[in-house]
C-alpha cells in the first residue's frame, strides 16, 4: 500500500510543511495518469486542503477527483496523525468534518481512514469514525517510544470496538523502524530505497551486491516467518510502503518495476500494488465480514507525552478544546436575535489552528537533532505559539461578547452582575469577579443578599448558588450597608478545615501531608516514605532528582466564603502554592505556580527532566484508576487492549481512585486543568502484571534546555515557547466520597474545574429579562450536551445538539428548551445524513451506554425583521 508520511513539522515549521503540498500531490496526479497500475492513499485530509487551496486549474482537479473515482487514488478520511487521546471531546468528534465538505464540494466518497506514526489510540475513536460513515482504519505504529498492542501481527485483521458497540475493521501494524515504513524498512520489497534521513539502503550492508531479487527473497522470508509464527490464518496480508515526505517517485520508479519483476519471475506469494480498499475489499469476499475478531479497548500509545515540552501552549490548547464549544453555543443561541451572523470565520480559523497543534508532531521543542537549522526551530516554535494565543484571544473575545450581547436583554434600574453556565447541568460554585469597593450583590431570584469575599482592592468571590443548566442566574449590584470583610491573613499557620476536610502542609516544603476527610473519618493521604500529596518531583526515568525548597513560608486567609492557605517559596522554581477549601462544597482546589526560568539548565545529552505533582492516596491494596475518555469513564489496565501501554494515562479532566479504605469502598477524584499526563507507578508498560502503588504522579513538565541543529550543532534555547511568560500555574482540585465510581459526580468535577462559570457585569444597566433561566435542560444526569451549532447542511433553521452518554448505561431522557422546535432528527456525527426522525412533543431520546447522539433540531426564526423581544424565542 503506497503512500507518503506526512508530519505537519518535524522537517520545517508547519507553516512551511503546507507549501510543499501542491508539487507533491501533482506527482501524484502525474504518475496516476501515466500508469493504470499506479496506486496511492492520500494519508490526511489536511493534505489535501492544502493542495487544493493552491491548485487554481480546474482541468486538475477534476482530474484528481476521477483518479479518486476510479480507485488509484485513496483519501483518509481523518484530518492527520493525531494525538487523540490529548483531543478535547467535541473537537474529536469532527476528525472528519474535513473529508466531508471535500467529499460535497468534489463529489467523492471515502470509507477508510488511516493514521500512521502514532502508536496507539483512544477507545473513543471506533465510535467517532463509524459513526462519521468510516468502515476501515490502518495503521502503522512506530515504536521507536513504546505503544502498539500484541494483536499484530496474529490476529489482524480485527474489529476494533468502542464502549457504545461501534466498530471498524483495523489492520495495525507496528515496528522500531516506523510500522508504517514496513515494505521498504523491513521487507525490502523495494531494494533501491534508501532511508530518507541516512540516505543509505535499509537491507543490511553484506548484503549490497546481491541481486534485486534475491534481497526481495529474504525480506520476503522473513515476513512469512513473521505472520507464520503467529498464526497468522489469511490467504493475503497488508503492507504499508511509505516513509517520511517520500515522493510518488518512489513507487513509479523503484516499487512497480521490483514488483513486476518479482512477479514475472514466477516468484510467491504474488505482489499487488493496492490501496486499502482493495484489500479489506479481498478480505471480505474471501472469509466474510464475520470471520474476524473483535477486540475492545484502549491502545493509546501516549505520543501526545511529547506534548509536556511545551507546557504553556498544551495548557492553551486544552483551554480550546473545552471553550470554543462555549463560544459556538453562545453565538448559535445569538443567531435567533435578528441581523446577528454566526461568527464561522474566527471559530473555524481557531479550529483549524488548534488541528495543528494537535497533529501528532505539535509540540514545541530544541528539535529533532540535526535536521532543521536554528531559525526553523525558533519558527516552529513561534508558530505553535501564534495557533494558541491567538486562538485564545479570538474565543476570549467571543465568550465575553457572547455574554454581554446574549443576556442584555432589558434596561434595569440597577447595575447586573450575570453568572453564566456552560455546562449542561446545574451548578453551585464559588465565581469571581470584579466589584469595586462599598458594593454589593443580591440575587434577583432569591432577593438575598450574597455573601462576598474580598480578594483585593478590586476583586471579590461569592457562591453562586444552583446555576441554571446551560443558562444563567443574575445578580443587582447596589450599595453595600456594610463592608464586605477581606481574606484574613494569619503567619505560620500550616494547617486548616471546613466540615469536610482538614488540610495540614509540611513545613520543608509546604506539601499536603495529611488531608482527612469528616464526613468518612478517613485520612485521604499516604505519607509514608516521606510521601506528601502535591509534592513536586523532579526527576528522570532512572533517578529522583534534587527539588529543595529554601525559605518556606505559610500563612492562611480566612473569610466568609472560602479559606486558604498560601505557600510562598521565594527565589525557587516553585515559588508559589495556594489550596483552598470552600464553605459551600467538598472540594479541594490546589494552585501551583512553577518558574522555568530558575530550573536546573538540562543539555543535549540528557533525555529531559520532568517536573511533576505526586498524589500518594491511602487505600487498602491497590486502588482501581478510572479515566475521563470523553465518553465517559474507563479504567486502566482492565480495559485496553492484549498488548498494549499502561504505565501511564491522559484523562480529559479527571482521574479517579477507587478502592477499600477503612473497611468501606471510596472514590477520590483528582480534576486537573493544564496537566494531563499522568504517570501511574507499579503499572507495567505494557499491559500485563503489576500492583499499582496508589499514587499519580501528574506530569506537567519536561524540559530540555540544549538542542543540536542542522548547521551549527549544539545551541542552547532560552525559551521554546517564544513570548509566553517564563512562570506558569497548574490548577487541580481533590475530592472524596463513599462508594464505587460514581461516573456523573467523578464527571461533573473534571469538567467545573475546567470550564468555571462565567461572571460577567452587563454593560449600561442592562439585565436578562428573567432573573435566570436554563436554554436546554436535560432530564437525566448520565447524558450532557457537548455542543450546539448550526448544522453544516446551510439551512438557517436547521441546529445540531450533540449529546454524550458518560455513565455507561442505557438512558432515556427528554430534553427541555425555549427554543421552538418543530422537527428533530437524528443523524451521523458528521450531520451529513439522517438515520431517523425524532418527535418532538415531547423531545424524548433514547440512548446507549457511552453513545455519542447527534441530533438536529429544526427551528424556525426570522432572518430579516430585527425584533426587540427575541430572547422569547418566537
Amino acid at each position: 500500500m503506497p503512500s507518503s508520511h506526512w508530519d505537519l513539522g518535524f522537517i520545517a515549521p508547519p507553516e512551511e510543511v503546507l507549501l510543499k503540498l501542491k508539487p507533491h500531490i501533482d506527482e501524484v496526479i502525474a504518475h496516476a495518469k501515466a500508469d493504470p497500475e499506479f496506486r496511492w492513499t492520500i494519508e490526511s485530509v489536511w493534505q489535501i486542503r492544502e493542495w487544493l487551496a493552491r491548485t487554481h486549474d480546474p482541468k486538475q482537479v477534476q482530474e484528481f477527483v476521477d483518479l479518486v473515482k476510479r480507485g488509484q487514488v485513496q483519501v483518509s478520511a481523518v484530518f492527520g496523525s493525531m494525538h487523540t487521546e490529548f483531543m478535547g471531546a467535541e473537537e474529536l468528534n469532527r476528525i472528519a468534518y474535513d473529508v466531508k465538505a471535500l467529499e460535497r464540494q468534489l463529489g467523492i466518497k471515502t470509507d477508510f481512514a488511516m493514521m500512521d506514526d502514532v502508536p496507539g489510540f483512544t477507545l473513543r475513536l471506533p465510535q467517532v469514525l463509524a459513526r462519521s460513515g468510516v468502515h476501515y482504519f490502518v495503521n502503522g505504529s512506530n515504536l521507536f517510544l513504546f505503544g502498539g498492542t500484541s494483536l499484530s501481527p496474529g490476529k489482524v485483521p480485527f474489529y476494533w470496538e468502542s464502549p457504545d458497540g461501534s466498530r471498524v475493521l483495523t489492520w495495525q501494524t507496528q515496528s522500531r523502524l516506523g510500522g508504517y515504513t514496513e515494505a521498504m524498512a523491513d521487507y525490502y520489497l523495494d531494494p533501491d530505497s534508501v532511508e530518507p534521513y541516512t540516505k543509505e539502503h535499509f537491507y543490511p550492508k553484506e548484503w549490497a551486491g546481491l541481486s534485486r531479487l534475491e534481497i526481495m527473497q529474504r525480506g520476503v522470508d522473513k515476513l512469512l516467518a513473521k505472520y507464520g509464527q503467529a498464526g497468522y490464518p489469511y490467504d493475503a496480508l497488508l503492507l504499508l510502503y511509505l516513509h517520511d515526505f517520500i515522493s510518488p517517485d518512489r513507487e513509479a520508479n523503484q516499487l512497480l518495476p521490483a514488483v513486476r519483476e518479482w512477479n514475472a519471475a514466477g516468484k510467491q506469494p504474488r505482489i499487488v500494488v493496492a490501496t486499502p480498499a482493495e484489500f479489506f475489499r479481498h478480505m471480505e469476499s474471501a472469509y466474510g465480514k464475520d470471520k474476524f475478531a473483535t477486540y475492545a479497548g484502549d491502545w493509546s500509545g501516549l505520543w501526545s507525552e511529547v506534548k509536556t515540552n511545551s507546557p504553556g501552549i498544551s495548557a492553551r490548547a486544552r483551554w480550546l478544546h473545552d471553550h470554543l464549544p462555549v463560544a459556538e453555543m453562545l453565538w448559535s443561541l445569538l443567531t435567533f436575535r435578528n441581523l446577528t451572523s454566526f461568527p464561522a470565520g474566527n471559530l473555524e480559523e481557531a479550529r483549524l489552528k488548534l488541528l495543528k497543534y494537535d497533529e501528532h508532531s505539535g509540540a514545541a521543542q530544541v528539535g529533532w537533532p540535526k535536521l532543521m537549522s536554528r531559525a526553523e526551530v525558533d519558527e516552529q516554535n513561534k508558530e505553535y505559539v501564534d495557533y494558541v494565543e491567538s486562538s485564545r484571544a479570538d474565543v476570549q473575545y467571543l465568550i465575553d461578547s457572547g455574554v454581554e450581547t446574549l443576556l442584555s436583554q432589558k434596561p434595569q434600574a440597577l447595575p447586573s452582575v450575570v453568572v453564566f453556565n456552560p455546562l449542561s447541568w446545574e451548578r453551585s460554585e464559588l465565581v469571581r469577579i470584579k466589584l469595586a469597593p462599598g458594593l454589593a450583590l443580591r440575587d434577583r431570584t432569591t432577593g438575598q443578599l450574597v455573601p462576598l469575599q474580598r480578594l483585593g482592592s478590586d476583586d471579590a468571590e461569592f457562591f453562586a448558588e444552583t446555576v441554571p443548566s446551560a443558562g444563567y442566574r443574575s445578580y443587582s449590584i447596589e450599595p453595600a450597608s456594610s463592608v464586605a470583610p477581606a481574606s484574613l491573613g494569619a503567619e505560620h499557620i500550616a494547617e486548616m478545615e471546613n466540615r469536610f476536610y482538614r488540610v495540614r502542609l509540611r513545613p520543608s516544603d509546604g506539601a499536603m501531608i495529611s488531608i482527612f476527610d469528616k464526613e468518612l473519618g478517613r485520612e485521604l493521604v499516604d505519607s509514608t516514605s516521606d510521601q506528601a500529596s502535591n509534592q513536586l518531583l523532579r526527576w528522570i526515568p532512572a533517578a529522583s532528582l534534587a527539588a529543595a525548597m529554601s525559605g518556606v513560608e505559610i500563612t492562611r486567609e480566612d473569610g466568609p466564603v472560602s479559606t486558604t492557605l498560601v505557600v510562598r517559596r521565594r527565589g525557587t522554581f516553585w515559588p508559589e502554592t495556594r489550596i483552598r477549601l470552600e464553605r459551600g462544597r467538598k472540594n479541594i482546589e490546589i494552585s501551583n505556580l512553577l518558574d522555568r526560568s530558575r530550573m536546573p539548565f538540562v543539555a543535549t545529552n540528557q533525555a529531559g527532566e520532568f517536573y511533576s505533582f505526586n498524589f500518594p492516596f491511602r487505600f487498602s491494596g491497590p486502588a482501581r484508576i478510572w479515566l475521563e475518555d470523553g465518553i465517559g469513564f474507563h479504567s486502566i489496565p482492565e480495559d485496553y487492549l492484549p498488548g498494549a501501554r499502561t504505565d501511564a494515562g491522559v484523562p480529559q479532566h479527571s482521574l479517579v481512585l477507587t478502592g477499600n479504605s477503612g473497611g468501606s469502598p471510596i472514590q477520590i477524584v483528582l480534576s486537573q486543568k493544564e496537566a494531563f499526563f499522568d504517570y501511574l507507578p507499579g503499572l507495567p508498560g505494557a499491559k500485563g502484571q503489576g500492583d499499582f502503588l496508589n499514587a499519580v504522579r501528574a506530569t506537567v513538565m519536561r524540559k530540555q534546555d540544549q538542542g543540536e541543529v542542522r548547521e551549527l550543532g549544539a545551541v542552547n534555547f532560552s525559551t521554546v515557547e517564544p513570548g509566553l511568560p517564563a512562570e506558569s500555574w497548574y490548577h487541580f482540585a481533590l475530592s472524596s466520597s463513599p462508594g464505587p465510581l460514581d461516573a456523573v459526580e467523578a464527571y461533573r468535577r473534571g469538567w467545573s474545574l475546567n470550564v468555571p462559570l462565567i461572571a460577567s457585569e452587563l454593560s449600561s444597566s442592562m439585565s436578562p429579562a428573567e432573573s435566570s433561566a436554563s436554554f436546554f435542560t436535560l432530564s437525566a444526569p448520565g447524558v450532557v450536551v457537548l455542543a450546539f451549532k448550526p448544522s453544516t447542511d446551510d439551512n438557517p433553521e436547521h441546529y445540531t445538539l450533540r449529546l454524550q452518554e458518560i455513565e455507561g448505561k442505557a438512558q432515556q431522557i427528554d430534553l427541555r428548551t425555549p427554543l421552538k422546535i418543530t422537527e428533530a432528527a437524528e443523524t451521523t456525527l458528521t450531520e451529513d445524513e439522517v438515520l431517523a426522525a425524532v418527535a418532538v412533543n415531547p423531545l424524548r431520546l433514547a440512548l446507549a451506554p457511552h453513545q455519542t447522539y447527534t441530533l438536529r433540531l429544526t427551528i424556525p426564526h426570522a432572518h430579516k425583521k430585527r425584533s426587540e423581544r427575541w430572547w422569547e424565542w418566537d
